[in-house]
């Protein structure tokens, strides 16, 4: 339907204004049902002419919202909150963290221990830029993760919160929009010696295969960092 919409748009120019008169008289028109219900309200809730208008400013809110669904256009306060509006990709990509102790054993640092930076919105800025810095820039990175994951590994060993958002509410903290469950929750999910070096790995899988074989990612080293001082 949009991409109709969208054509006829372009083949008649002069639909956009009546567009925009159309989602102004659905606002206009909600306004006058709301207070409508708030004149009706004064003579009791129980009143018949209440009830009415109350059951009329239901109607109203039901039909302009699958309306703005069914067309795909917005018209406040009716929205089609389409978050996911086209066909899955068959493919799809994400990134990890990976530390190293001193006996070379990779462990999975959870994001976590960026924040209170977003994880999503470093795994965007990663994919699109990481690529294009020099090695000193590339070796900052690395260390602010490696300084980062082991300041949180030292105070998950010692029974502490390491995330820093979650300070006071602890689990009952709000999570970052899409961000999974966390990969440290005990201290056997990190080593009990300090991290000496950082990996960021890209992954990359089709959605289909993996749903069969979890393990059926491709997977690319974006960046390593080591501490010089552990040798």
């Amino acid at each position: 339907m949009t991409a109709v919409l969208r054509q006829l748009v372009r083949e008649h120019p002069w639909l956009l204004p009546v567009a925009d008169m159309a989602r102004l008289a659905v606002f206009v028109g909600f306004v006058t049902l709301v207070l409508l219900v708030g004149w009706r309200a004064r003579a009791g809730w129980s009143s018949p002419r209440t009830r009415g208008a109350v059951n009329t400013l239901i109607v109203y809110v039901l039909a302009a919202s699958c309306a703005t669904g069914f067309f795909q256009q917005e018209a406040w306060p009716f929205t089609h909150w389409a978050l996911v509006r086209n066909v899955a990709a068959k493919r799809s990509a994400s990134w990890e963290l990976q530390g190293l102790d001193g006996s070379g054993r990779s462990w999975v640092i959870d994001p976590a221990v960026l924040q209170p930076l977003s994880p999503d919105e470093l795994g965007v800025w990663m994919s699109k830029s990481l690529s294009a810095l020099d090695p000193a820039s590339r070796a900052a990175i690395g260390r602010f993760v490696l300084e980062r994951a082991e300041h949180a590994r030292q105070r998950l060993v010692t029974g502490r919160r390491f995330a820093a958002n979650e300070w006071l509410l602890g689990p009952l903290a709000a999570p970052y929009h899409g961000h999974a469950r966390g990969a440290w929750r005990t201290a056997a999910d990190v080593p009990p010696t300090a991290f000496v070096a950082v990996r960021v790995w890209a992954l990359e899988w089709n959605v289909e295969e993996r749903f069969q074989d979890e393990q059926r990612v491709t997977r690319t080293l974006r960046l390593e960092y080591r501490d010089r001082d552990a040798g």
